[in-house]
């Protein structure tokens, strides 16, 4: 842990974990980093974060998240996109089909969007 503050969080900033949008990643899964090592913090803060670093023009971000079912950072992985069924994992338990321990490494987007990359599959359109 450093003694600088995060300016959003207003927490220690962990230098492994770093709150910088890596090279290539998606916003799933710069949220599902973020909320998963900070925590949620009610909003969409992180979103928000992730716009401005990489797609700025992207204005109506949180309004499309919002309209998809989420009400904060936190509620995008799970509620609105889901990890794709391709790599979740049998849990020997149960049976069920379900999210690896470790998340998978981000398939990567294209520069300045705000798409998902193809680890995530929208939630609406996945069969229950």
């Amino acid at each position: 842990m450093s003694n600088v503050v995060h300016i959003l969080t207003r927490r220690p900033l962990d230098e492994r974990l770093g709150t910088s949008v890596r090279p290539g990643e998606c916003l799933v899964c710069f949220l599902r980093r973020m909320v998963g090592a900070q925590e949620c913090l009610g909003s969409f803060t992180w979103a928000e974060h992730y716009r401005r670093s990489r797609a700025p023009r992207a204005v109506a971000l949180e309004r499309r998240l919002r309209s998809e079912g989420a009400a904060c950072d936190c509620e995008v992985p799970g509620r609105v996109w889901r990890l794709s069924g391709s790599l979740l994992v049998r849990d020997p338990a149960s049976g069920l089909l379900v999210e690896p321990a470790a998340a998978p490494r981000c398939s990567a987007t294209r520069p300045a969007s705000t798409k998902p990359c193809d680890n995530w599959s929208l939630a609406r359109d996945l069969a229950l």
